[in-house]
């Protein structure tokens, strides 16, 4: 009996090692890769939520990092956005969806941060919420940078205050009750608290075209991530 499992054990073994113990291997090879070209410039780090880390499938290294990477010669970018990320957690269960948790201490030259629809859209349209909210993750926002002594670290706060004209309806709710306003007016608050941040509305420059988005309608295309670039001091 205990022979059996041994056996299967080092079956299992066997098998792991030769099929997905390689293709992990190859995965992180391949991310490596991506930024091979590149030499160790300046350290960046990306917080924020699905907004920064959309990308072209038919090429994983046509992305955000790639693109800050070119910019700025440098193989030293991180990308640590995630899916559903936001800033206020109610819930436990989705800690692991925190934005700011998602940061680690190192010698950063420059931060990315974005985010605050996700937590909005969770107000379900009230606006008495939005306000709120916002007022919570300004408080947030200000202590982590405090607490970690960012204050000497270049920081752009970057996000799509409005979406295209074929998002689905329940954004384009969001935006017309003053979500995206008010997004944007608390980046610019927190801006002008330090001349070291900056708030780039990069819907702006985002033309409201099916080329510009992804299929959804308010998740940036590769072409918007092309024109972050330009807008970086």
């Amino acid at each position: 009996m205990i022979l059996n499992k041994v056996n299967n054990f080092l079956t299992f073994l066997i098998i792991f090692c030769f099929t997905v113990f390689p293709v992990f291997v190859e995965k992180t090879h391949a991310k490596q890769d991506c930024l091979s070209e590149f030499t160790n410039g300046l350290n960046i780090l990306i917080l924020g939520d699905s907004i920064f880390n959309t990308q072209d499938l038919e090429n994983h290294c046509e992305n955000l990092t790639s693109i800050l990477a070119k910019k700025y010669n440098s193989s030293n970018i991180f990308n640590q956005a995630i899916d559903g990320g936001q800033f206020i957690i109610k819930n436990h269960d989705f800690s692991n969806l925190d934005i700011l948790d998602q940061y680690f201490k190192y010698d950063w030259d420059i931060i990315i941060i974005g985010g605050g629809g996700n937590d909005l859209i969770n107000c379900q349209f009230q606006p008495s919420c939005f306000k709120q909210t916002i007022q919570s993750i300004s408080q947030k926002l200000k202590k982590f940078i405090t607490s970690n002594k960012l204050q000497s670290t270049k920081i752009y706060f970057i996000y799509l205050t409005q979406v295209s004209d074929f998002a689905p309806p329940e954004w384009q709710k969001l935006v017309n009750l003053g979500a995206g306003e008010q997004i944007k007016q608390m980046y610019q608050d927190i801006s002008r608290e330090n001349s070291n941040y900056e708030f780039i509305d990069l819907y702006l420059v985002t033309p409201n075209d099916k080329d510009f988005w992804l299929s959804d309608g308010y998740h940036p295309s590769l072409k918007t991530y092309k024109l972050i670039p330009g807008l970086l001091n």
